[in-house]
């Protein structure tokens, strides 16, 4: 019977902390946006239309991609080669 309420304590103990860490986590992802927010807000560097923080311009590459990854005609066979030559 202890042991079960051991366990119990335990499965409770690591519950509140799943939920502490989901609002801390929470916080810090409001946070970065208000930072990112101020970033973007910033006014632009000659020859540039806005500003974007790392990792954006990849993001929106992949969402217009659809899934897609376009390889250049000479580096896809250049990877057929090297396939063929280990195979």
């Amino acid at each position: 019977m202890l042991g079960r309420l051991l366990w119990l304590g335990l499965d409770v103990k690591l519950a509140l902390e799943a939920d502490l860490l989901f609002v801390i986590d929470r916080h810090l992802e409001e946070r970065a946006e208000v930072i990112l927010a101020d970033m973007r807000g910033c006014p632009p560097a000659r020859g540039f239309d806005r500003v974007e923080v790392p990792g954006e311009r990849e993001r929106r590459i992949r969402e217009e991609a659809g899934g897609v990854i376009h390889i250049p005609e000479r580096t896809w066979t250049d990877i057929l080669a090297l396939r063929d030559e280990l195979a």
